[in-house]
């Protein structure tokens, strides 16, 4: 007999509902994978329940390792509350926003990208992004943000993006620090 999805509920979540939820947030998400995990988080978490701030964690972790992080976390919930058509469906609805609007602007952009104030504009982004960083490390903090340990990384992490290190060099130094921690013992910050 097949195992249950993990995160399923009693009452299972609507498909109607799942696939609105997942549509509103890729609808909504900016900032690429990373920034959304904050938006994923406050609607699976805060709005909605269906998990836990450490589930999310968990799955958010998760799908660090295999890229497209924020797709990954919409497989996660979605699987986890519906099983396969859950996770096929959270991820369509997620990525269907997104596709028909990067259709539409690289077809603009190829017709327009020798304008300067459009290539102004998209260096404002970065800004942005960081920003968003910093609230998803806060929201996925949990009881840990108030630490002196949590504080130093997320300072440091803020900083090293706002210096142009690339995001993926400070998520590999965290897993670094993660896995140093986890063999050598607590760190001596707490």
């Amino acid at each position: 007999m097949p195992q249950k999805p993990s995160l399923e509920r009693s009452t299972p979540v609507p498909w109607r509902t799942l696939a609105t939820t997942f549509l509103t947030v890729g609808t909504m998400g900016f900032g690429g994978s990373m920034a959304v995990l904050s938006l994923l988080h406050d609607y699976c978490v805060t709005r909605r329940q269906w998990l836990s701030s450490e589930e999310f964690a968990h799955g958010a972790a998760f799908s660090q390792i295999l890229g497209a992080a924020a797709v990954n976390v919409a497989l996660f919930v979605g699987y986890g509350l519906r099983g396969w058509g859950g996770a096929l469906l959270a991820a369509g609805a997620f990525l269907a926003p997104s596709f028909v609007a990067v259709v539409l602007l690289s077809a603009l952009y190829t017709r327009f990208s020798q304008i300067p104030a459009l290539q102004d504009a998209l260096g404002g982004v970065t800004p942005v992004v960081v920003a968003l960083l910093v609230v998803t490390a806060w929201r996925l903090g949990g009881p840990r943000k108030s630490s002196p340990e949590f504080l130093l990384l997320a300072g440091g992490a803020a900083a090293l993006g706002v210096l142009g290190v690339p995001v993926p060099l400070i998520l590999g130094g965290f897993a670094l620090y993660a896995l140093g921690r986890k063999r050598w013992g607590s760190s001596q910050l707490r």
